[in-house]
């Protein structure tokens, strides 16, 4: 029975584990989106200002 533990306690790490790299990965996706909209709003304003949207 101890042995079913054992499997049972890897399974839930490995399954931690791949959580943790899905978090990681889309961490960077959010970053990667947030860099280039960050780089959008400054192409969009018009005013060549920190803020697109409002222009201050």
């Amino acid at each position: 029975q101890s042995r079913k533990i054992t499997q049972i306690t890897l399974k839930i790490t490995q399954i931690t584990l791949k959580i943790t790299q899905i978090t990681q990965i889309t961490l960077k996706i959010t970053q990667i989106t947030q860099k280039s909209s960050n780089m959008r709003k400054f192409r969009v304003s018009p005013y060549g200002c920190r803020d697109g949207r409002t222009g201050f």
